[in-house]
């Protein structure tokens, strides 16, 4: 589980779009927050930013064409 003040830093109030959720995820990543293999939920994400899945999902496709 992610720290709630960790996103927040992390989104630093801007708007939640692909990117931005793609931005975050990417950092959460590659600090290690998540242990490698780890499912990221689309629905546990889109509660984190508030969001549809629409913008998730546009998100994770990105990170996976990355390597992430």
């Amino acid at each position: 589980m992610v720290p709630v003040s960790l996103l927040t830093a992390l989104r630093n109030n801007r708007p939640s779009s692909p990117e931005v959720i793609a931005d975050v995820l990417r950092s959460l990543i590659l600090r290690g927050n998540f242990a490698g293999g780890e499912p990221l939920r689309q629905d546990t994400i889109a509660k984190w930013f508030g969001v549809s899945h629409i913008p998730v999902r546009e998100a994770l496709r990105q990170l996976t064409a990355e390597g992430l």
